[in-house]
């Protein structure tokens, strides 16, 4: 038979390590979103055809000033 605080330590340490587990995971999955939100606003969306990224209309702005001399 195992002793009642035994068996509280080891079901305290259990809830610990899921709670762990769990935030580990939220965090994971909120740096994922993150990093793909970074990734369309930099280089577009196959979803939005309008948005090319950042990358592109900054290539296109600075091609375009450089064709009027202006830097």
């Amino acid at each position: 038979m195992i002793d009642p605080f035994v068996q509280y330590i080891v079901s305290a340490a259990a809830i610990v390590t899921a709670a762990a587990t769990t935030g580990t995971f939220a965090a994971a999955v909120a740096v994922y979103q993150l990093a793909k939100q970074h990734e369309r606003t930099l280089h577009g969306s196959e979803q939005n055809e309008a948005w090319d990224g950042l990358v592109e209309m900054v290539t296109t702005h600075r091609e375009a000033l450089e064709e009027e001399g202006t830097i």
